[in-house]
């Protein structure tokens, strides 16, 4: 994920930081469904509820944390369908002993072998038959090197 585009104000939180993201912000190693917005609230989803891109900073590490609510034009099925097959090109291996998939609402869990990444997406159905909404979270720990003596 590239710096950020342009400046912002940001979260400052007892161990780290938070930034705002737009939607082309969001970082190409998960994916969003052709036609995914940002949740909105209000009328018309006039309000944005941004993602979130955090860091927290950890006295051996710093943790990286993405994460956002988006609106599907495709039904819970196709949502679940979609995700699997794309994450799964980009190197991405499903936990399916902690996930489930119901008639309303799916939680996937995903690792990524190369980089151990973690990522989590609870998939809801929405109110009118063909629109999902989405929760992702992806955790990345990034090890700080060894100081130099």
């Amino acid at each position: 994920m590239a710096i950020l585009t342009s400046p912002r104000p940001f979260q400052r939180l007892y161990d780290g930081m938070q930034f705002e993201l737009r939607l082309d912000e969001w970082p190409t190693d998960v994916p969003l469904p052709p036609g995914s917005a940002i949740i909105g609230l209000g009328e018309n989803h006039a309000e944005l509820v941004s993602p979130k891109w955090q860091f927290i900073l950890k006295p051996d590490h710093t943790i990286e944390i993405i994460g956002g609510w988006f609106r599907v034009p495709l039904v819970l099925e196709e949502v679940v369908a979609w995700y699997k097959t794309e994450l799964s090109h980009l190197g991405w291996a499903q936990q399916s002993e902690r996930g489930f998939i119901q008639s309303y609402w799916a939680a996937m869990y995903f690792c990524h072998v190369e980089t151990d990444a973690r990522l989590r997406l609870s998939i809801h159905s929405g109110t009118t038959s063909d629109e999902t909404t989405i929760m992702i979270e992806r955790v990345i720990k990034h090890p700080w090197p060894p100081a130099d003596e």
